[in-house]
């Protein structure tokens, strides 16, 4: 073999050149992936590797789901504000994947945040450039790819010039989700037209899109049916046998995603799938179909704005047509042409008018799946709950660039062919280089992940369970200490209320008999606290003492009771204080007890048709002293042992409500609140 430069270039030319076009324009993806990756990552090159990251707020959140998922026991995926987590936690793991090689085995990144957000843009750029290799594939039409990659980047650009940093450079879901969606709809085109292996592949994108958000069943069911029925008539049209190995990993990606689906659906109540009933049960606030088309082109304007043009009844508001109305028309006018189009190619193909032609017939299965989407989306927004926010339909996005590339391949001139990604690479660099994509800073908070976890260490104990308390505008650095804690190896703990964005394993469990304690977390300066770097103030709180002849108890407006309900309690009425969640407890110091006491508890559990009685079990210390099953209104007497009582100054004094329902999931009333028992008296007699 000639080894000089002209002899190996000769080699490689003559290699690339035997391959199908299937491998080159794989290869050429990668290149183009590689390519764009080390540029974006040389531009900021702190974000990716090289300075430690301090994740706050949602960022922080699920960097705790996936520090669960590098154990193997992550089951749910993103948090939603309507209170369920969306299906599944497959993305979870691929960051944790990236996070054990990258930082925990390479040692190339200086923080975990680093590895997620480094993972998180070849995901995504695969995306990207897997869509417009596939289209390019899929209508016979390489020439385009060129102008398809700058079409792309500009529109990315655009995208994240609104929205900071959402497209490759973010990790929260509804923006992830959006370069797999365009793959999704391109596979499924493929599949459709009999490729062997686009079935696969299409399975295990579907399969990240629904574990991704709860919309995307309603897409990749459809989608996915249409392109396996006709992976199915053309593959028997054809004579072909060969599809067993496809279907088969197939069947081995479904059987896998739906792990913890089935783990979810074997655990305890509340699970996440009857949350997400929940949700489509009762949360519907439905818009006219011309309020969901109008909301749905809006993507055309590259905003986020739809959450000030759009009511929470979806009415359109005047700004909508003066700051978005030319939008809407190219939108609507580009869809339109692209329906012309197709319809017109399909009505040729039909009569014999136009050849059919592996690049006519990918085309026509193109086309036709992105109108499908569009008429997918518009349906989603008629449906979704609330104000119809941005990010509900992010993946909007790549329907407003797969019409356009649709277009692009479906009305440009034939040219000459060209061999291999070297312009799409020089394309897409240059527009890229020149635009500027990237990362925005306000997605992290200052300071490195180690000087943070260092002033963490100084002010709390990791070895001991705390339990946070803070208020609501607290929550973004609230998580962010809770991760520095459990990236220590602490233990930490929340209410009730909480358990949806910090994850159901930091519940309060009132039935804990470990030591803990109670650290209050405060934006403001409070007695006793010290500060953090991210502006949080933290002060261990005490609990309040109980002497031993004022433990008689009043609940409601007037009673004694409120200073000592720890958590799990509702507002006070007139002669009641209700539990609100499946666990309430009560915090306090008091006196040894000379001997045995009993604890006569007035309880009155909530009842109706399906459950006419209420278990509860009561706990003092992490010991259980009773396990009851109520059905009506009465004094309760249980047994308190001195030598129990005696064993600690501190108590939690804890009741477990397991039946725990809401009035609304009942239908008895539009209460929310999640009722077990009404508390009106609690007294020790000793």
């Amino acid at each position: 073999m000639n080894l000089s430069f002209p002899g190996w270039w000769s080699q490689v030319v003559r290699v690339w050149s035997s391959r199908r076009p299937a491998f080159r324009l794989g290869v050429g993806m990668a290149i183009v992936t590689l390519a764009l990756t080390a540029l974006l990552v040389g531009r900021s090159p702190d974000y990716f590797y090289a300075q430690a990251l301090a994740e706050s707020g949602d960022t922080a959140a699920n960097a705790l789901q996936i520090e669960h998922a590098k154990s193997g026991r992550e089951i749910y995926g993103n948090y939603s504000r309507w209170g369920f987590h969306h299906p599944g936690p497959m993305w979870w793991y691929g960051y944790a994947a990236g996070e054990l090689v990258l930082r925990d085995g390479l040692g190339w990144v200086a923080s975990p945040g680093n590895a997620h957000n480094l993972v998180g843009l070849v995901f995504q750029l695969m995306g990207w450039t897997g869509t417009m290799v596939g289209v390019v594939r899929l209508t016979g039409r390489r020439e385009a790819l060129a102008p398809a990659m700058v079409i792309a980047v500009i529109h990315a650009t655009l995208i994240n010039h609104d929205a900071r940093a959402a497209v490759g450079l973010s990790l929260w879901p509804p923006h992830v989700l959006l370069g797999p969606f365009m793959m999704m709809v391109v596979l499924a085109a493929g599949t459709g037209m009999g490729s062997r292996w686009a079935l696969p592949l299409m399975v295990a994108v579907g399969c990240l899109l629904v574990h991704g958000h709860i919309a995307q069943p309603l897409f990749v069911g459809p989608l996915a049916l249409l392109a396996m029925a006709g992976w199915c008539g053309v593959r028997q049209r054809r004579g072909e046998h060969d599809g067993k190995g496809p279907v088969l990993v197939a069947v081995g990606v479904v059987l896998v995603s739906v792990v913890p689906f089935a783990v979810d659906w074997f655990g305890e109540y509340p699970r996440n799938v009857d949350l997400i009933g929940r949700y489509l049960e009762h949360e519907k606030l439905p818009k006219s179909w011309a309020q969901a088309a109008v909301y749905t082109f809006s993507f055309f304007a590259y905003t986020h704005r739809q959450e000030y043009w759009f009511g929470e009844q979806g009415m359109i508001h005047a700004e909508l047509w003066r700051e978005a109305g030319l939008a809407i028309g190219i939108g609507v006018v580009s869809v339109l042409v692209l329906a012309v189009l197709w319809g017109r190619r399909i009505w040729r193909g039909w009569r014999g008018a136009t050849p059919g032609d592996a690049a006519e017939v990918g085309w026509r299965w193109l086309g036709g799946l992105i109108l499908l989407g569009w008429g997918l989306a518009v349906h989603w927004a008629r449906t979704q709950a609330g104000t119809p926010f941005q990010f509900n339909s992010f993946f909007v996005y790549g329907l407003v660039l797969l019409t356009y590339l649709a277009l692009l391949t479906g009305l440009l001139p034939a040219g000459r062919r060209r061999r291999g990604p070297v312009p799409a690479i020089v394309a897409s660099l240059v527009v890229v280089g020149v635009l500027g994509l990237r990362p925005e800073w306000r997605l992290q908070t200052s300071g490195a992940e180690v000087d943070f976890n260092a002033n963490v260490a100084r002010v709390v104990d990791p070895g001991i369970r705390h339990q946070l308390r803070f208020e609501h505008a607290e929550w973004p650095k609230a998580v962010q200490v809770a991760l520095a804690l459990v990236r220590m190896g602490g233990t930490v703990e929340v209410a009730e209320r909480w358990e949806v964005m910090f994850g159901r394993r930091f519940g309060l469990d009132v039935r804990y008999a470990g030591p803990r304690d109670w650290l209050r977390l405060s934006a403001t300066p409070i007695p006793e606290a010290q500060a953090l770097p991210n502006g949080l103030w933290v002060a261990r709180e005490s609990p309040p003492h109980l002497a031993l002849e004022s433990f008689d108890l009043h609940f409601g407006e007037g009673g004694n009771a409120r200073p000592f309900l720890w958590t799990g309690f509702s507002h006070d009425e007139p002669d009641r204080v209700w539990s609100d969640g499946t666990v309430a407890g009560m915090l306090f110091t008091s006196e040894p007890l000379a001997h045995d006491a009993v604890l006569e508890w007035m309880a009155d559990p909530f009842v109706y048709a399906t459950r006419p009685k209420q278990r509860v079990s009561v706990w003092l210390d992490g010991v259980c002293l009773a396990e009851l099953v109520v059905a009506q209104r009465g004094e309760i007497r249980i047994p308190v042992a001195a030598e129990l009582w005696n064993q600690r100054p501190a108590h939690v004094l804890g009741f477990h409500f397991p039946d725990a329902r809401s009035p609304r999931d009942t239908f008895a009333s539009d209460d929310r609140r999640k009722l077990g028992f009404s508390f009106s008296r609690l007294r020790l007699a000793y």
